[in-house]
């Protein structure tokens, strides 16, 4: 009788820790919606998975840069910063970015779209849209890589040659993606100088529909149709 009510009584106490309520340590994990701009709350111990169930998003404190000054370099702007994991991938491993809604408000992981629509500092959130990056049907398509003010870019930049030749032979030497068309032009008219900065252009190729699958792993962005 002892013996019976022990399991009864060590019972009970599995059913109360398995009710308890998530911890500092272990944080509700919320969901955000692909294809749907969702507001999110953001700061750390803030984290969400996309409703796929493909990523894991992890969110920092929202960073104002923001000049208030007459002459102002650069007006800068609100940014957060978020660490996104693919779930069904863990061996690659999470990857820190920061959307800023003027400099760089999208960015590309995973063959999928990570897009800052708004942030409100006031209350601390941010309006994000995760959407799958969706290839050109046809024979050739385009895809475009705003590059950095530094030497952040994947191709090695030269004062003694256009860029167009230099990317061209980057793309070709290294990847073995040849390009059959490349346009350029401005986005952005005043951004930063730092090395992390976007220049202020984009850059546009024309790839075959073989290499598709190569310019996405190099994180440029199908255009789409």
């Amino acid at each position: 009788m002892k013996t019976y009510i022990l399991i009864l009584f060590f019972l009970f106490l599995l059913g109360c820790i398995g009710q308890q309520e998530p911890t500092d340590d272990q944080p509700e994990i919320s969901q955000l919606e692909l294809g749907k701009p969702t507001v999110i709350s953001v700061g750390i111990g803030k984290s969400y998975q996309t409703s796929n169930g493909e990523f894991l998003i992890e969110t920092g404190e929202i960073k104002d840069s923001r000049c208030e000054a007459e002459n102002c370099v650069w007006d800068g702007e609100l940014a957060v910063p978020l660490v996104i994991y693919p779930i069904k991938n863990p061996d690659k491993g999470g990857s820190a970015v920061e959307l800023g809604l003027t400099s760089r408000p999208q960015t590309k992981k995973f063959q999928t779209m990570f897009i800052l629509l708004g942030i409100n500092p006031q209350e601390k959130t941010a309006t994000i849209l995760v959407q799958k990056d969706v290839f050109s049907s046809g024979e050739t398509g385009w895809f475009y890589n705003d590059p950095y003010v530094g030497s952040y870019n994947e191709w090695t930049y030269s004062p003694f040659s256009p860029e167009e030749e230099v990317i061209t032979e980057w793309l070709l030497n290294e990847h073995n993606v040849e390009i059959e068309d490349y346009e350029s032009m401005q986005v952005l008219e005043k951004t930063c100088l730092g090395p992390a900065c976007p220049r202020g252009d984009r850059i546009l190729v024309k790839v075959k529909r073989g290499d598709f699958s190569k310019m996405d792993e190099l994180g440029w962005i199908a255009l789409p149709e």
